[in-house]
């Protein structure tokens, strides 16, 4: 399943090069609010996506934070059946610079909740729990 405004955080945040982020924490709070029509090839299908919902951020030294939680409403274009993909989760990324011109960023998703349901709020699938992953990468110089 494709899960637009999740992945687009988690990519934005990415690829922020270590130390990108601002000496004192800041917080910011915003709505998701997107429509994509005609998608392609989505499961085979040609459906029209709608996202909404909410994300919290926190960017600080040494790591970037959000919080958020996204309805998605996934209509097949052939038959108008409907299905709806809710989730939310607490992102974290940590930085640190390994000083030998790499640096290592920790990535986090706690408190991982998607369900995906039908307008009869049948469950279709549930997943919760935790994912972590690290990587280390070279250190980019602007």
């Amino acid at each position: 399943m494709r899960f637009t405004s999740t992945t687009l955080i988690a990519l934005a945040v990415s690829l922020l090069p270590a130390g990108a982020a601002l000496a004192s924490p800041e917080i910011h709070h915003g709505g998701i609010d997107e429509t994509e029509v005609g998608v392609e090839d989505f499961c085979g299908l040609t459906v029209d996506i709608r996202s909404e919902g909410t994300v919290t951020t926190q960017d600080a030294e040494a790591y970037f934070q959000a919080e958020l939680h996204v309805v998605q409403t996934i209509t097949n274009e052939a038959n108008g059946h409907v299905v709806y993909v809710e989730v939310s989760n607490r992102q974290r990324y940590d930085d640190s610079d390994n000083g030998d011109g790499t640096f290592t960023q920790v990535i986090r998703f706690d408190g991982v909740n998607t369900r995906i349901y039908t307008d009869h709020s049948n469950v279709l699938m549930r997943v919760v729990g935790s994912v972590s992953v690290t990587v280390t990468a070279m250190t980019t110089t602007t």
